[in-house]
């Protein structure tokens, strides 16, 4: 009996033990939980936390719930889907991006590279850190064009797919992601405008831009007032602009020409980086570049705002369908599913710093 009663013992203790260390190896390796599949091999919460702790952290996305974890894995196996096809297109010959449309995009987005290497001694850079900052143009250069071929892959399978007849939009498709996007879908508001502006770096510019107002308020017209200022570089500029918010060169102008009416004087307002359009000597019409200057602008007409037609947005919602659509198709073709009951707790995430911090 006392035997029987040890040899029970034992096998309890080691059943214990198994379930134990099996439970401490599983709370142990929550990195090992499966939250989605892709071409039948695993997507792990380590992967997860990896691929966020990679990204630059100007393109890490804020983790404050569930859904933005969700939202980062869908994004990732997104890229990996549109890298695959741009690879297969590429080595096909079906594609191709030029190197220097990417180092374009690339030096926008970090002007300072160009500044940097090219005065070195004005920024006390040694060779090795201007060895560095080139290696990293490089790489930088490499990212921006992998986004340009994937985006170009995916364009490429919607063409053949249109043209095969493979896909097609229908009706409630259009309606629906009508209703998704109408608050986006407007014909903008338009404000036509004569008037003078000062360039900023005339040091009286302020209140010269000042003393314009007074004048136009007064009944002075725009041609009189510009000529009269001709030894300040005053000039008469003449435009038509809709309010896109998208287009923070306007913003500005917009702050106090929204929703205004003929006859209203708008200004002084400081414009960057505008341009203007002029004939030159052989009668080519050519965009001159204007200086930092003070606007004053006397509003000639004002179209109000206008929520599109269904009709007339569906140029814009069917490229965004058809997008849909095909990244839909590359999905099931590389067996994508995703596990969201067995996301992690987005509470564990601090995405705010330079790398992901696990708390």
């Amino acid at each position: 009996m006392v035997k029987d009663g040890r040899t029970r013992l034992a096998l309890w203790l080691a059943l214990f033990a198994m379930v134990w260390g099996a439970g401490c190896g599983y709370i142990a390796d929550k990195n090992r939980i499966r939250i989605a599949t892709m071409d039948g091999k695993p997507i792990t919460r380590g992967d997860l936390t990896k691929i966020l702790h990679d990204m630059d952290p100007d393109e890490r996305p804020t983790i404050k719930t569930r859904g933005d974890l969700l939202k980062a894995l869908q994004n990732y196996i997104d890229m990996r889907l549109k890298n695959e096809l741009a690879k297969s297109l590429k080595d096909q010959g079906k594609i191709h991006v030029p190197r220097e449309l990417a180092e374009r995009i690339y030096l926008i987005k970090n002007p300072e590279q160009v500044g940097m290497i090219g005065n070195p001694e004005e920024y006390k850079l040694t060779q090795r850190d201007i060895e560095y900052m080139k290696q990293e143009r490089e790489l930088g250069i490499d990212k921006e064009l992998e986004k340009l071929e994937a985006e170009q892959a995916v364009a490429f399978r919607i063409d053949e797919a249109m043209k095969s007849g493979l896909i097609q939009i229908l009706d409630e498709e259009y309606q629906s992601e009508y209703e998704t996007r109408k608050q986006d879908l407007k014909h903008y508001e338009k404000v036509s405008f004569r008037g003078v502006f000062v360039p900023a770096s005339n040091p009286e510019a302020g209140s010269i831009a000042a003393s314009i107002v007074g004048r136009l308020h007064a009944g002075e017209s725009i041609d009189d007032v510009a000529k009269s200022l001709a030894n300040a570089k005053a000039d008469i500029l003449e435009a038509q602009l809709s309010h896109d918010p998208r287009n923070q060169k306007f913003a500005g102008f917009w702050q106090q020409a929204a929703e205004s009416k003929p006859g209203d004087i708008v200004g002084p307002i400081f414009i960057q980086g505008w341009e203007r359009g002029r004939l030159d000597a052989q009668g080519k019409q050519i965009l001159e570049q204007l200086p930092e200057s003070l606007l004053v602008a006397q509003v000639v007409d004002e179209v109000p705002e206008t929520q599109k037609t269904l009709e007339e947005s569906k140029e814009a919602l069917a490229p965004l369908i058809l997008y849909a659509k095909v990244m839909d198709q590359l999905r099931k073709e590389h067996g994508v599913s995703i596990f969201e009951e067995n996301l992690p707790d987005p509470s564990m995430y601090d995405t705010t710093r330079s790398s992901v911090i696990i708390r």
